[in-house]
């Protein structure tokens, strides 16, 4: 998997080890990092004319070296190690990141903190006060369950990231295909590409685990532009043995937002010789709806180069019908909670029939999702859905197994 500079700056470790004695960073040293002790004491310390001041000894589950993370000014203190210390490491980037993909209002109150606390930091150095400022931390009660819970909580989100990091790095990261049929002609039509993470230690991952922190921590722009990659080179190795009517990628809400996004897609499909129209890119009506305005204009641009476009999990979002005109949409796709219940459920199956009329309407063609008996895929044919993908089909397929799948079906 190819990653940008930018992500690679992310990859170092997420802890730090010093012997008692040590000095992890010293007055008017350069700074681009916080520290959070976990095992050990740390002594903050500054000289003056009478020598040298101590200001704290701080302990387990407390923060120093902030001021780097707010603006490029030297170390205004000495940190030094009094005993074998553990420290979590806090880039400005992982900062900056995590503060970037945090909710607006969040964002804008950290930002308003951070720059009152930079300026009250700076007065009381001016004016000598340097100890007031430790007194305040000190009052604090950093060493309360609530603060615990935060560090612990730190610690393994950094810990997952960091293996996430690795897994990119190790290629540890592997494409199934859920094969999708024609009901038409019951024959093919395309695959649904699935991410899977095979972890060296812990086997395989769900997406459901790995892809919400990736979305937090924004390495899922780099993971998604590699499923597309990928889905698009199985594509042109699955035309080879059939022509297929479209192959589906999907696209997570923080890979939606992402400014390059289209012309990414579009370079790479070029390059690779692909008609776009073989391209369907799955989307979350939410992912729409957070955004009504910006979705419509980057679906518009997919749409202007060939790029189909299906709403997945229909009926489990917003479910507002009203922005169905006033997207480009070619496919929706009912959730399989409808699908494995309107045989036992008349609730279920008006919905099914409903979204199949509406979706029919409107030029629309539907995939059913998650059929398991025949009975199922025999009324979804009598519904007239065009296509379904479910266990009564195929599970999800490595590469080799979906090719031979194209083969014998």
């Amino acid at each position: 998997m190819q990653l940008n500079q930018s992500t690679l700056n992310h990859s170092q470790d997420y802890k730090q080890y010093f012997r008692a004695g040590d000095i992890i960073f010293n007055e008017s040293d350069a700074g681009k990092c916080a520290y959070i002790i976990k095992r050990g004491r740390v002594e903050i310390s500054t000289e003056d004319k009478n020598g040298k001041i101590i200001l704290a000894e701080l302990s387990p589950g407390e923060l120093f070296g902030e001021m780097a993370i707010i603006d490029d000014s030297p170390r205004w203190a000495t940190a030094r190690a009094m005993d074998d210390v553990v420290v979590i490491i806090i880039t400005r980037d992982t900062f900056l990141n995590h503060l970037d993909n945090t909710e607006s209002v969040v964002r804008m109150f950290l930002h308003t903190i951070l720059a009152k606390f930079k300026s009250v930091h700076a007065h009381l150095l001016a004016l000598g006060e340097q100890q007031h400022l430790w007194d305040l931390r000190s009052n604090s009660d950093l060493h309360n369950k609530t603060i615990d819970q935060t560090v612990r909580a730190t610690v393994d989100a950094l810990k997952f990231e960091q293996s996430l990091l690795k897994g990119i790095e190790n290629e540890e990261f592997e494409l199934y295909y859920q094969p999708v049929i024609d009901l038409r002609t019951d024959k093919v039509a395309g695959f649904e590409a699935l991410i899977r993470w095979n972890h060296p230690r812990r086997g395989f991952i769900s997406p459901l685990d790995f892809i919400p922190a990736a979305e937090q921590n924004g390495l899922i722009i780099p993971i998604g532009q590699w499923v597309f990659e990928q889905s698009c080179k199985a594509l042109k190795e699955f035309n080879q043995i059939q022509e297929l009517q479209f192959l589906s990628i999907n696209v997570s809400g923080k890979q939606f937002i992402d400014a390059g996004l289209h012309e990414k897609f579009v370079q790479f499909s070029s390059e690779l010789g692909l008609s776009p129209q073989k391209i369907k890119l799955e989307i979350t009506e939410s992912i729409l709806m957070g955004n009504p305005d910006e979705s419509r204009k980057l679906l518009n641009r997919f749409n202007d180069h060939g790029f189909l476009i299906a709403i997945d999990d229909f009926g489990t979002g917003y479910s507002s019908l009203s922005y169905l005109n006033s997207f480009p949409i070619s496919t929706l796709k009912i959730d399989r909670s409808f699908v494995s219940t309107m045989l036992k459920d008349k609730g279920s199956m008006n919905i099914v029939h409903g979204i199949a009329g509406l979706a029919h309407s409107l030029d629309m063609d539907i995939v059913a999702e998650g059929p398991e008996t025949e009975e199922e895929l025999q009324t979804l044919k009598d519904i007239g859905c065009e296509y379904a993908q479910g266990y009564v089909i195929s599970k999800p397929l490595p590469m080799k197994e979906a090719i031979e799948f194209i083969k014998k079906y």
